[in-house]
């Protein structure tokens, strides 16, 4: 879980991540030291890998259930608002629905899809985007299908 805003009584903006591995009966403090807002974050089925996405292209990765993340840079003036990670490979969508793909764990993003039209999806071993033209499927080695 993301949380951001601003305390009611100060003028500083807080952010923090939240994790549980009891299926939300408890939850824990991550480390977290980036002062951006988080969009959306995504595990692999097994629920260890992650990735966190958000405000000023900010991608952050985790291996451990959410317990730790790491900075994998930024883009300036790039919203992103969903993601999917299977293995090193990322997916994720920004803020004017053009789809992203990386294949190093965020670090490089390579141009995907645009018109992106639905959540991001994991079907099997493969992240489906759905786009207003049809789909595109990326599997978990990063290789690309367009059915």
């Amino acid at each position: 879980a993301a949380i951001t805003g601003t305390r009611a009584w100060r003028s500083v903006r807080s952010n923090a991540v939240l994790y549980s591995d009891d299926l939300g009966a408890t939850w824990a403090a991550a480390r977290w030291d980036w002062p951006v807002n988080v969009r959306a974050i995504a595990f692999e089925p097994t629920g260890l890998r992650g990735v966190a996405a958000g405000d000023s292209g900010y991608v952050w990765t985790t291996d451990d259930g959410g317990a730790t993340w790491l900075d994998r840079g930024s883009s300036a003036g790039t919203t992103y608002v969903d993601a999917a990670r299977l293995d090193d490979t990322i997916v994720l969508v920004d803020d004017h629905h053009a789809a992203w793909r990386s294949r190093d764990r965020g670090f490089a993003r390579e141009s995907l899809a645009e018109d992106v039209s639905a959540a991001l999806t994991i079907e099997g071993r493969e992240i489906v985007v759905l786009t207003t033209d049809g789909s595109v499927r990326v599997r978990e080695d990063g290789s690309v299908r367009r059915p």
